[in-house]
């Protein structure tokens, strides 16, 4: 996913950085059971065109809120941000 990603995204972080990132999510959410999306948003302009999409993602017993934003390079979508939204990620 990282290797794949937008360069604003792997300028924001390094690959050992997300790595690190979403082991900790797997260790202490466990594993996505279901993931819905709840939102979507499509935005042109001189940058490119992105797309945002939402999901309301089920993690054993903790619900959060990823977000993913998207812009489509060469004839690919590529990662520019991941947002997770959760308070168990914190405090577990």
């Amino acid at each position: 996913m990282y290797e794949e990603a937008d360069s604003r995204f792997t300028s924001a972080t390094t690959q050992q950085q997300f790595v690190d990132l979403m082991a900790a999510v797997h260790r202490k959410l466990g594993n996505v059971t279901s993931a819905d999306v709840t939102n979507w948003k499509v935005n042109a302009n001189t940058a490119g065109t992105f797309v945002t999409l939402s999901y309301k993602t089920q993690f054993g017993a903790e619900q959060v809120t990823e977000t993913f934003q998207f812009r489509e390079s060469e004839g690919k979508e590529r990662l520019v941000s991941y947002n997770i939204n959760s308070t168990a990620l914190i405090t577990k």
